[in-house]
């Protein structure tokens, strides 16, 4: 899909200099898998303890107490 984009020069050029052997089309995809990435992650640690009352496997039991 063909997108025009007015991006901040600056920002493409230091991205560019931190990845030079990427494109300017690699290092956009790069910023949009990233956010995907802290999306997922949040909504990850957002179920993190919403299950009440679980108890721990007796496996990890045991190893906590070696």
């Amino acid at each position: 899909m063909n997108i025009s984009l007015n991006l901040d020069k600056d920002l493409l050029n230091q991205a560019l200099q931190l990845y030079p052997d990427k494109t300017k089309r690699a290092i956009v995809e790069m910023g949009l898998l990233e956010l995907i990435r802290i999306s997922e992650r949040k909504e990850l640690a957002g179920l993190f303890g919403s299950k009440k009352n679980l108890k721990m496997p007796r496996r990890a039991r045991r190893k906590k107490l070696l």
